[in-house]
């Protein structure tokens, strides 16, 4: 099971500040942005945990935000959980249609068949209006959560 929150570094150079984080099996890690940036996505690094055109394409999806991974910690848990956001919204968020269903638009309630969807996060019905990003910013939020994969 992964546990995802903001966790407050116990020691090192940003000793008492925060990074959003993953648990499993008791091992602790950074993710997102707070991961820093993944050096076997540089071209010619070896070994790769990918095959190379699954790594091409991680890269290529990745590539347009790399100023945007760190390492340096976070002065408080709410501003690891919004660079969390951040990530999620940059790398995941998506925008189709569900011409099967029609529901109301999360918003003003307008029938719809958009959706905004943040990688398996969180689902939202939002008429055309309203299916963009700064709509989604203000619906979503990022916390503590647990997930099974």
């Amino acid at each position: 099971m992964n546990y995802y929150q903001s966790r407050q570094l116990k020691s090192g150079p940003d000793y008492g500040k925060w990074h959003y984080t993953c648990m499993n099996n008791g091992q602790i890690y950074p993710v997102g942005y707070c991961g820093g940036w993944p050096a076997w996505l540089d071209e010619g690094a070896d070994p790769a945990p990918l095959l190379p055109i699954h790594q091409q394409i991680e890269r290529e999806r990745l590539l347009p935000f790399k100023d945007k991974f760190h390492t340096t910690a976070h002065d408080t848990p709410e501003a690891a959980c919004e660079c969390y956001k951040t990530y999620l919204l940059d790398t995941g968020l998506r925008f189709t249609t569900d011409p099967k269903t029609k529901q109301k638009c999360e918003v003003c309630g307008e029938w719809t068949d958009s959706v905004a969807e943040v990688t398996g996060q969180a689902y939202y019905r939002l008429c055309s209006l309203h299916n963009n990003r700064a709509e989604v910013e203000k619906l979503f939020t990022v916390g503590s959560s647990a997930s099974s994969c």
